[in-house]
């Protein structure tokens, strides 16, 4: 991390700031949270390539969801269009089943 000269690209194309963003490693939480106590001239810089981080993760978070939707339709839509045949004498079957259950009761 070269504090000088440092832009948010950067930011963003560092593996340990982006752990940090998604707080899924504490040695680069903690990492991050040393480097901006010891560099507070680079606060506003981080904060500004969280909010970067964030807006990004959720525009992929939304466009990972419309993909999966439109993946279920297409299932959906196969399921829907296959035609279902009925198999010979089960209506048959069914009543004999519903007269034998009357019988009974």
């Amino acid at each position: 991390m070269k504090s000088d000269k440092m832009c948010i690209e950067d930011l963003l194309s560092d593996e340990s700031f982006i752990n940090y963003c998604k707080k899924s490693s504490t040695e680069d939480i903690a990492l991050w949270e040393t480097y901006l106590k010891e560099n507070p001239e680079s606060q506003l810089l981080v904060e500004e390539a969280k909010a970067v981080f964030v807006q990004l993760f959720n525009v992929l978070a939304i466009s990972d969801r419309d993909e999966q939707e439109m993946q279920l339709r297409e299932k959906l839509n196969k399921i829907e269009s296959t035609p279902i045949i009925p198999i010979p004498g089960s209506e048959e079957k069914k009543s004999k089943n519903i007269f034998t259950f009357l019988k009974i009761v």
